[in-house]
């Protein structure tokens, strides 16, 4: 009788710690995973949130006069990026969403108009020049790093 009643056990036990891991979330944009396993989402509003399941907190990222995020990067779970093409704009945050630095390209000599952006192993960012036609590798304080030579020559899409 007893070898019967601990497979049951288990299944309710394994049933009931599924079903409180789970949480309705309402007005999604995108969403993603960091690597910690925090869930990280967009809503309609246009507001960015980092929820911890396990220590069931909610970090908010809410900064309406930049307009649209066109890119997140949660690769560093602790120094997320965001990325706004509208305004060539880049913003390093901090584990709780809170703004730590910005690389604005506007006012950048080196940048003429940036269209990619992603985030390297060792947390420089890669950005599409679209001016230059050039990759370039940055570091945190916005400076050039490394540069590929123009894509245009490259691709044969360049017509002397």
């Amino acid at each position: 009788m007893r070898l019967y009643f601990l497979p049951y056990c288990l299944l309710f036990w394994v049933g009931l710690s599924a079903q409180d891991t789970l949480i309705r979330i309402d007005g999604v944009v995108n969403f993603q995973l960091d690597p910690l396993g925090q869930l990280v989402y967009q809503d309609v509003s246009g507001r960015l949130l980092r929820r911890d399941l396990a220590a069931d907190t909610l970090y908010v990222f809410d900064d309406n006069l930049l307009g649209d995020i066109t890119y997140v990067d949660v690769s560093n779970p602790f120094g997320p990026l965001l990325y706004f093409e509208d305004f060539d704009l880049v913003l390093l945050l901090d584990r709780t969403l809170n703004e730590v630095g910005r690389l604005d390209y506007r006012s950048s000599e080196v940048i003429s108009s940036s269209k990619a952006v992603a985030r390297n192993f060792d947390n420089r960012i890669w950005l599409f020049d679209q001016g230059d036609f050039r990759l370039k590798l940055l570091d945190s304080e916005g400076s050039v790093r490394q540069q590929s030579d123009d894509l245009r020559r490259l691709l044969g899409l360049y017509n002397p």
